[in-house]
């Protein structure tokens, strides 16, 4: 339930940046979350930075910067999988 949540959270984050560009920070970070990078592949408490609407950098907390221009979105104890799934897929 919290996986969906969290993809759900993205997703909107996305669309949102789709639908009104002008309401979302150009920079945010999503703080403290499990990060799935592959299949059976995971970060437990990572940090993904987007940029212009584009993930530009992805890895566990500590080793990945927060930008100083970015705003920080807190998801601890979600999970995300960043880059993964396309909301705007017609598939299934």
């Amino acid at each position: 339930m919290k996986t969906i949540r969290a993809v759900s959270l993205l997703a909107a984050l996305l669309a949102a940046a789709a639908a009104s560009a002008a309401e979302l920070p150009d920079v945010f970070a999503l703080v403290g979350a499990k990060v799935v990078t592959a299949p059976g592949k995971a970060i437990e408490k990572g940090t993904i930075v987007v940029r212009d609407g584009v993930v530009t950098a992805v890895g566990p907390a500590g080793a990945v910067a927060v930008p100083a221009d970015a705003t920080e979105i807190d998801l601890a104890g979600k999970t995300v999988y960043p880059g993964l799934i396309d909301p705007f897929v017609t598939l299934g």
